[in-house]
């Protein structure tokens, strides 16, 4: 608009200085000086469509993938749909369901993103042997979840990037199968 405007202006002043006579003003442009990313601070907020490769609309369509396939598998094990996966694995491992499903319900509520689904499936040192049990019967039905139930919660859901959530189970998938490689989505 701006440009339009003074494009308006000079085209009125070289029609006034033709009645008059005189010659039109030369304009100086100066040149545009550019910031090169070497030399920002690390202080600098501002970031440059090179720095982040992934465009604003993937970000909001991948930011929360993490959280609602992990409350969706949780929400499987707690509800009767996941009992004819559930018990089976619960039965190999010679695990209590009720108290499986308590500790579920207690990690769905605070479960928020990759670190938290990770944790309920990396298998570490520390744990006992009940919560390796554990670890091992939520990855299994993890599993079950992303192969048969997670196109049908897809769709059936009220989520806004259905696409995206189709293309990242496969990635979810090798992520719940190797743990240990599950720091992003990417």
């Amino acid at each position: 608009m701006k440009l339009l405007k003074r494009k308006i202006e000079l085209a009125k002043q070289k029609q006034l200085s033709k009645l008059q006579g005189t010659s039109f003003p030369v304009i100086i442009r100066k040149p545009i000086k550019k910031i090169s990313s070497s030399s920002k601070s690390s202080g600098d907020k501002v970031q440059n469509s090179q720095e982040n490769p992934i465009p604003t609309e993937k970000l909001l369509a991948i930011k929360n993938i993490a959280k609602n396939y992990g409350r969706a598998i949780c929400n499987l094990i707690l509800s009767p749909a996941g009992e004819t996966y559930l018990l089976p694995l619960i039965q190999r491992y010679s695990l209590d369901v009720t108290a499986f499903r308590k500790y579920i319900k207690e990690k769905r509520d605070s479960l928020n993103g990759i670190m938290e689904l990770r944790s309920l499936i990396l298998k570490e040192k520390k744990d006992s042997a009940k919560l390796l049990a554990y670890k091992l019967v939520f990855q299994r039905m993890a599993e079950v979840f992303i192969k048969f139930f997670s196109v049908n919660w897809i769709f059936s859901g009220k989520l806004t990037y259905k696409m995206d959530y189709l293309k990242y189970r496969f990635k979810l998938l090798r992520r719940v199968r190797n743990p240990e490689y599950f720091t992003c989505l990417n």
